[in-house]
């Protein structure tokens, strides 16, 4: 048998994609691997409710149940909002929805979003809930997040994701961080979203503005068709 070449290092970079998508393909990677166990923690509580139906239901049954059901939301949405997405490829606007409001639901925001069919990219969805994330974050008090977005005939979609509340306080750096400028103060792991949807819509080739003011924060991005 024939010894393997040695893999140096020119080797293996050389295979690599761009370290913003490879970043996103691992996150795709940890979500899916974690999805399922997740989901099968959730299933075993609802399996031990029917079984022990007449009985009450303890503390503990009941923290493992609403832990197991917030984990599997986090893990579905922030596999949108950071997994990878290839161009043109296409989900449900349904699913989209679904997927955002089970988010919400462990959030302080209310989210407010008229129900619309169709489909969307994922470059889009993946945008979408980077702003969401951003507009969450930004109501340290609760509030209203409300979205608009629609899907032109030419392929051509306009996101706007609006957070309105007693307090409105996104990062300082948030402007710079949205325009892809380097700032004094880094980034830290609580502001990955900034950071995420800044490369988002570069690799989708749109901007993001950004309107702030005392109790409101807007978002908005048109994508262009084929991303």
């Amino acid at each position: 048998m024939t010894d393997a070449a040695p893999l140096r290092p020119q080797n293996v970079s050389a295979a690599l994609p761009d370290p913003a998508e490879f970043g996103a393909m691992l996150c795709s990677r940890i979500c899916h691997d974690l999805i399922s166990p997740v989901g099968a923690i959730g299933n075993g509580v609802e399996l031990l409710q029917e079984l022990d139906r007449g009985a009450t239901e303890g503390a503990e049954l009941q923290l493992i149940g609403h832990s197991a059901q917030m984990a599997s939301a986090s893990l579905q949405f922030l596999r949108i909002a950071f997994g990878a997405a290839s161009p043109g490829d296409v989900i449900g606007m349904s699913a989209v929805q679904r997927t955002a409001r089970l988010w919400f639901s462990f959030q302080r925001p209310e989210l407010l979003w008229v129900d619309a069919g169709g489909e969307t990219t994922r470059s889009c969805a993946r945008l979408l809930f980077n702003f969401l994330q951003i507009a969450a974050s930004s109501l340290p008090r609760g509030g209203e997040v409300s979205v608009v977005a629609t899907r032109d005939s030419a392929g051509e979609s306009l996101l706007e994701v609006t957070a309105a509340g007693p307090v409105v306080s996104p990062s300082p750096e948030a402007g710079a961080w949205l325009a892809g400028r380097a700032t004094e103060t880094p980034a830290g792991p609580r502001d990955a979203h900034y950071l995420a949807a800044a490369a988002h819509a570069r690799a989708a080739g749109t901007v993001i503005s950004l309107h702030k003011d005392e109790t409101c924060l807007r978002l908005t991005a048109d994508m262009p068709p084929g991303v």
